[in-house]
């Protein structure tokens, strides 16, 4: 074998080498629609707090649906939105209030929150849930 060709094959190694790590990148940062997946935390109601499990289910349409338990109750979620220019989301539930949040720790599967108020007619409060 020449030392060109000897070259050849060195370059054609790094150069599957770089495009084998670039793949394995691109492929290990696709986790998911940042909303999916089951979510604890607190609904502030006359400076108590009030617990709350939201899940939340992505649909092949690109729809977003799921529910609320709080205090017993389930409720549905109703007109969820997803702003990506903010990374925030809303929604509304059965039982009448709605919620704006920010979504934080975006890039962690583990430490995501959203942060925001309900509404509820002139009745508001801090919202916050954790993914779990």
């Amino acid at each position: 074998m020449s030392k060109i060709d000897s070259l050849k094959n060195g370059w054609m190694l790094m150069f599957g080498a770089v495009v084998l790590s670039l793949l394995a990148t691109v492929l290990a940062a696709q986790e998911g629609h940042p909303l999916v997946g089951s979510w604890s935390g607190d609904r502030m109601v006359d400076g108590k707090a009030s617990r709350v499990l939201l899940v939340m289910e992505l649909h092949r349409d690109q729809t977003i649906s799921g529910y609320v338990l709080e205090n017993g109750k389930k409720s549905a979620l109703q007109d969820v939105a997803l702003n990506t220019d903010k990374w925030s989301v809303s929604f509304a539930l059965d039982e009448g209030y709605k919620v704006e949040g920010a979504i934080g720790e975006l890039g962690s599967q583990t430490l995501r929150t959203i942060t925001g108020t309900w509404t509820d007619g002139s009745k508001n409060g801090a919202f916050h849930v954790d993914i779990n």
